[in-house]
This record gives C-alpha cells, structure tokens and sequence, in this order.
C-alpha cells in the first residue's frame, strides 16, 4: 500500500486528469532510477502504477493504460551457489538407499543421476525417461522455454 499511496501522489501533483503518455511514465521511472532506486524498486513501481492505471481504464477515466506499454526487465539476483563436498555426496548417496519406496522405487537411481550429471533441481523436475539416449550417453534436458543438451558420463 506504501508504494501504490507514493504513485497515487505523484499522479496527483504531475498529472491530476491522468493524461499522460508512456513517455511520461519513462520520466518518472528514470527519475527514480536517478534517486538510487533499486532495479527491483523501480519494478515494483511500475507494477503498483499499472494496477492503478488498470482500474482507471476499468472506470473510464482513461482510455488506455500508458504504464502497460512501458517495459522494465525483471531484476536478476545472482544466488550463491555451492559443490557438496565428498562427505556430502557420500551421505546423500548412502540416505537416498533407505527411501527406496519413492517414486516406485528409482529414488536412489534419480539422485545418482542427478549428481552425476549435475543437474540443478529444475533440470530434475524436467527430467523423463525418454531423455536418456543411452546408446549415445546423451541426457537431454528440455522445458518449454529453456533447452539444453549435457552430455555426462552415464
């Protein structure tokens, strides 16, 4: 509510008949960028503005919502990531043996190949048996919008 209450007041001082253009909703994320906001920040806000500018559309008090033609790419954020050690690897290979009764059974087949083959837990969500071409030890990995091919040692 903070941010939509921060949006509702710069509507109402630059521009209280709401008629302005996507240039101008450019302006103000800029000049938000330019106060040190973060990507994310100024994400949120053109969120918030979009939402109030949708329910202006809705009550017809604007013909068509600027802010839905302004595009700001979603902020990444860079995750740490760490190799399990040795002992690590040992005890989940160990452990994975005394749940056999998961998935019919291949639980500790899965995670052999999931640590094998380095797979994140995505990759191993998207994983099916029809991906495995154990004739030419290739693991394709496939979803429906990222693709990839890894060969391991099978």
């Amino acid at each position: 509510m903070h941010l939509a209450r921060q949006v509702v007041a710069w509507l109402q001082t630059e521009s209280p008949a709401l008629s302005l253009g996507a240039r101008d909703v450019e302006q103000w994320l800029d000049g938000l960028r330019r106060q040190g906001y973060s990507p994310w920040s100024v994400y949120h806000y053109l969120t918030k503005m979009r939402l109030l500018l949708d329910q202006a559309q809705t009550l017809g008090m604007i013909e068509e919502n600027p802010a839905r033609q302004i595009t700001v790419p979603l902020p990444k954020v860079a995750q740490d990531r760490r190799i399990l050690g040795p002992d690590e690897v040992q005890q989940l290979l160990t452990i994975s043996l005394d749940h056999r009764q998961w998935i019919s059974g291949s639980l500790p087949t899965a995670v052999r190949l999931g640590l094998y083959a380095g797979l994140r837990d995505e990759e191993m969500c998207w994983l099916k048996w029809e991906s495995v071409d154990w004739r030419h030890r290739i693991l394709s990995i496939q979803a429906t919008t990222w693709r990839a091919r890894c060969i391991c040692a099978l």
